[in-house]
């Protein structure tokens, strides 16, 4: 013999009940897509700035310079500076539309 479940909720109408579960689940929704993010950019490669600059093939000093001038960004880890892959092409990008010009 099979049994039904029953769950009653005092206080709030079928609309306000509705609300809050959707509501609820949009929540749950977009924390989910913001870990999946974190996780995503976890996977990107970092460099070194030795291997930074080989990849670009330009010196310490014009990585130093680029990440003042905003072309390129510098992430500091403790006392470490890393560079992460996709801005350095970025930074390929940028710096060969200026040559052309």
């Amino acid at each position: 013999m099979e049994t039904t479940k029953l769950t009653q909720v005092y206080g709030l109408n079928p609309e306000e009940l509705t609300q809050r579960i959707v509501t609820a689940l949009e929540l749950l929704f977009s924390h989910q897509n913001t870990s999946t993010k974190v996780e995503e950019n976890k996977e990107e490669k970092l460099f070194t700035r030795n291997e930074a600059s080989k990849y670009l093939k330009v010196s310490k000093t014009t990585l130093n310079n680029w990440s003042k001038l905003g072309i390129l960004k510098k992430h500091k880890i403790g006392n470490m500076v890393r560079y992460k892959e996709t801005e350095l092409k970025n930074a390929l990008i940028t710096s060969s539309k200026e040559v052309k010009r």
